[in-house]
């Protein structure tokens, strides 16, 4: 059975990591809407489909996941030894390709479900 102490423990991580997700997704949500609804108009100008703004609101919070997980990642004590300039050009590759991956995902359960 766990303690007290350790569910206290679970709760403050909980409540950090909620508290990280959120304030991550409304940054991404805050540009990711409006580049949303630009694209929607310019679509609905040349009759093209629309997307849904839930789409947007879904990919910020995946997109805000992955980065908040790549923090977490580790690039050994070589990086650790170099200059910032080298931790920030990696993390940025390891973020970018993070992101790749997730829409390529995105992309695949689309033409699964089309």
């Amino acid at each position: 059975m766990a303690s007290a102490s350790e569910i206290g423990g679970l709760s403050t991580k909980l409540k950090a990591e909620f508290k990280s997700l959120a304030l991550m997704l409304l940054y991404f949500a805050s540009w990711l809407i409006p580049l949303l609804i630009v694209k929607n108009l310019l679509l609905e100008e040349y009759a093209v489909p629309l997307t849904h703004l839930s789409a947007g609101i879904l990919g910020a919070l995946i997109l805000s996941k992955v980065v908040l997980l790549l923090e977490h990642v580790s690039l050994g004590s070589w990086v650790a030894r170099q200059t910032a300039w080298v931790d920030v050009v990696l993390r940025t590759v390891l973020c970018g390709a993070g992101v790749l991956v997730v829409l390529l995902i995105e992309k695949r359960f689309e033409a699964r479900h089309d």
